[in-house]
């Protein structure tokens, strides 16, 4: 696969007790050949959703959040009223627009006003795509959002929150996931097949300074920071995800409590009669008759998929630095790396 399709790839396989599969594969970058490694940070994208998903729960744990309640409890500067719950945030089904997320970036090293960026798209968004809970439509801003909530319930900046009560219970390090590449050396470089109608739209449609310059087949992107983090801002390596899947499958989650993963995983209500393939920051899948828990990211530069497959008792996570801007070729990526595992027993 990375020698047809991919410059690199991470792949790890978990249990709630034991690493399977902690692999690396392909370079970094293929202006320079640099190897990419298991500890190699990769951007996350709509992964990091998960993320914050945990942190809402884990804030409901603890009374500060409740699920029906309106977001405005937690953050009242915005446009869409009472009815947008925290709950249909996490699921998908608030309504709130999802504008294209093309610009939503600054340099390495830039200024960053994330407040001003939100308050922008709030008001140049101010309307609902529909009501809330009539149907599901994919939003990033909605869990910008979710980040907000994370800070309002909490007293605490939400990269803050992430390290101190996500992250370290887990011991996972601040170098092995942050909200900033932080001049990383080992930061592998985001790429875009160059000949391809995808590439030339995503490059037209985003800021020239996005892109540095190319390198045979592939369009290269700069070291880009976005300007939210929980709807998909976290720099992490593939062995990081796996230990907070790994967390999730184990009998008692250091994270959060029974009843809070219970809600988040599972199904929510049906939409006109009809069940609805979602949970609270997660799709509902099948591979070979096996059910899975899924979170699919992609966008400038990179891709990457995690899930967890509750009745095989294992996870997987899939980071590549290859733009994919729709689930359907990530999915496609991770059914063939899980089929081998699933047949393998």
């Amino acid at each position: 696969m990375v020698r047809r399709e991919l410059p690199g790839v991470q792949y790890v396989a978990v249990s709630s007790s034991r690493v399977v599969v902690d692999a690396a594969f392909g370079v970094r970058d293929v202006s320079t050949g640099m190897p990419m490694e298991r500890a190699t940070l990769n951007m996350a994208y709509s992964t990091t959703k998960v993320i914050t998903a945990l942190a809402v729960m884990q804030l409901v744990d603890r009374g500060r959040i409740a699920l029906d309640e309106p977001l405005s409890h937690h953050y009242a500067a915005h446009p869409y009223g009472e009815g947008v719950t925290i709950r249909s945030l996490l699921a998908q089904t608030s309504g709130v627009p999802n504008p294209m997320p093309l610009d939503w970036f600054s340099l390495e090293g830039e200024v960053l006003d994330r407040d001003a960026k939100l308050g922008a798209l709030l008001r140049e968004h101010p309307k609902l795509a529909h009501p809330p809970g009539s149907k599901y439509a994919y939003s990033n801003l909605s869990y910008w959002l979710l980040e907000k909530a994370v800070e309002g319930a909490s007293g605490t900046d939400y990269g803050e929150y992430v390290e101190r009560e996500i992250l370290a219970p887990l011991s996972i390090a601040p170098a092995d996931a942050r909200f900033s590449p932080g001049g990383a050396r080992d930061l592998a470089t985001g790429h875009s097949r160059r000949f391809t109608a995808m590439n030339l739209f995503v490059q037209w449609m985003s800021p020239r300074e996005y892109w540095v310059e190319a390198c045979g087949s592939w369009s290269r992107t700069a070291r880009v920071v976005p300007h939210g983090r929980g709807y998909g801002g976290l720099f992490t390596n593939a062995t990081t995800l796996g230990r907070v899947l790994a967390d999730l499958l184990a009998p008692e989650s250091k994270l959060i409590g029974p009843a809070s993963k219970e809600s988040m995983f599972t199904r929510q209500t049906t939409l006109r009669g009809k069940p609805l393939d979602v949970t609270l920051g997660w799709v509902i899948g099948d591979l070979e008759g096996c059910r899975y828990f899924g979170k699919q990211g992609g966008g400038l530069g990179f891709h990457g998929n995690l899930r967890i497959y509750p009745d095989r008792g294992f996870a997987t996570v899939l980071l590549a630095n290859r733009t994919e801007l729709s689930p359907g070729p990530i999915d496609a990526r991770s059914d063939e790396i899980d089929r081998a595992l699933l047949s393998a027993g």
